[in-house]
Formats: C-alpha cells, sequence, structure tokens
C-alpha cells in the first residue's frame, strides 16, 4: 500500500462528514436514552 500520495480533500471532508453524523445520531440516542427525567424510550 502506497502512502506517497497526498490525501484528498474530498476524502477528509467524507471522514468529517461520517465522523458529524456519528456525532450525531449518538448524541440524539443518548439524549432518547436519557429522556427528560431519565425514563426515556430507550432507558434500561
Amino acid at each position: 500500500m502506497k502512502t506517497d500520495k497526498p490525501i484528498r480533500p474530498d476524502r477528509v471532508e467524507q471522514t468529517l462528514r461520517w465522523a458529524t453524523a456519528l456525532a450525531l445520531a449518538a448524541a440524539v440516542w443518548w439524549a432518547l436514552s436519557q429522556g427528560v427525567d431519565g425514563s426515556g424510550p430507550l432507558a434500561g
């Protein structure tokens, strides 16, 4: 695997988009699991 090529900006942007989407999904899941009073739909 050659690594002499510079990282393409579109690859970086795609990675950032994925990271942002995952962070948003995690935040939403956490908020749902916590709920307003700790009894959200996903609370164990």
